[in-house]
């Protein structure tokens, strides 16, 4: 798996606009764009990523449910190294011996 970072919403639509990807894992709570705005600006662009699946990143999914609407699913913080590679499964094939 490789794996690419951005230091917040307007990094992150930047990089997205440029590289495809198989699943994005977003922070709800980034510096300037929060994730939902930043995934609202992401889904009203065009680009290779328009469509991608986003998984919110949150330290309380119950209390940003609301926020999560349109997410593909949400990863708790801190984060459990099983649930978070449960939620990627989904969306990133798995290959052995590659």
């Amino acid at each position: 798996m490789r794996v690419a970072t951005a230091d917040g919403g307007e990094a992150a639509l930047q990089l997205l606009s440029h590289h495809a990807f198989d699943v994005v894992l977003m922070d709800l709570r980034m510096p300037g764009l929060d994730g939902v705005e930043t995934m609202e600006r992401l889904r009203a662009a065009p680009g290779p990523n328009r469509d991608v699946p986003v998984l919110a990143f949150t330290a309380d999914p119950e209390a940003e449910a609301t926020a999560c609407k349109g997410f593909a699913g949400v990863v708790g913080k801190p984060i459990d190294p099983v649930a978070l590679a449960q939620a990627l499964a989904v969306y990133v094939p798995v290959t052995r011996g590659a």
